[in-house]
């Protein structure tokens, strides 16, 4: 944080917050209106008397819900090919291990309930990061709502920030960054769509809008070696700003701790997109 003060970054980062926002307003919209149609609530007639049933054939429901076993009434198996027949031992281990993997994680279990935002809005979201304790990665599922990537990108590979926001109990952010205790307040959810999925009649106090900004970073330092001034990439592989944006507190600001790229120059993020249709 040596370019900015921490008040300046958390303002930066919630305007390009509220940019994406916007931006995706139209998705969220038509998503809601989907998951509406899926729960039936999209069919209810407002104007029936309490003591008339509504009765309403939901066939988006039974559609989804009869494709969504067929898609995995088989397990999905890995296949690993050699290029070269002396790598095909390779590859048989190789595939042990990818299944192994998949049963470890409950895969099919997490992917039947993810098949869900899949058909319902065409889009789910898993953030696959590194377990150093147990040393594996996890898969953990991410509600598409609350995923928010540069407005300009195309696909996650060009995108130059994703931001995950979500809301926080105050007490819960207060054990986990215990020096920032006296900044942190609770209050009100101001954006419903980040709850969507939770019940929207409850009265939800106490919680503190967290961004988690996964970005690159094309800040550069210097550094002296054996006499030579050189220049360097300060996160040559992108870096990861949590914040709260509307008390103006970054919690944390540190490197991005992974170096998936596919090249030198392309700098990927820990989240993988399922689409059912773009």
């Amino acid at each position: 944080m040596d370019k900015y003060s921490e008040a300046q970054l958390a303002s930066i980062w919630n305007f390009k917050f509220k940019n994406a926002m916007v931006h995706k307003a139209d998705y969220t919209k038509r998503w809601q209106t989907y998951y509406d149609a899926y729960r039936g609530d999209y069919f209810k007639n407002e104007n029936l008397p309490d003591y008339r049933s509504n009765m309403v054939s939901n066939y988006v429901f039974s559609i989804i819900e009869t494709v969504r076993p067929i898609m995995l009434d088989n397990d999905p198996k890995f296949q690993a090919l050699p290029r070269q027949p002396e790598g095909l031992d390779y590859s048989n281990d190789l595939q042990e291990a990818l299944m192994y993997e998949w049963d470890r994680e409950d895969m099919n279990e997490k992917l039947y309930r993810e098949l869900i935002n899949t058909l319902v809005i065409g889009n789910s979201v898993f953030f696959i990061p590194w377990n150093s304790e147990e040393k594996n990665v996890n898969a953990i599922p991410v509600n598409p709502f609350n995923i928010f990537p540069d407005p300009l990108a195309t696909n996650m590979d060009n995108a130059e920030y994703i931001i995950y926001a979500n809301y926080m109990n105050v007490e819960v952010l207060r054990r986990l960054f215990p020096d920032k205790v006296e900044k942190l307040h609770g209050g009100a959810v101001n954006y419903s769509e980040l709850v969507y999925d939770n019940d929207r009649n409850a009265n939800i106090d106490n919680q503190v809008l967290v961004l988690e900004v996964w970005t690159k970073d094309y800040e550069c330092e210097d550094s002296i070696k054996d006499g030579i001034k050189k220049t360097k990439p300060k996160y040559p592989h992108g870096r990861v700003i949590t914040l709260c944006p509307e008390l103006g507190i970054v919690l944390d600001d540190k490197a991005n701790p992974y170096k998936s790229t596919r090249s030198k120059k392309q700098k990927r993020f820990p989240f993988i997109i399922i689409k059912d249709y773009d």
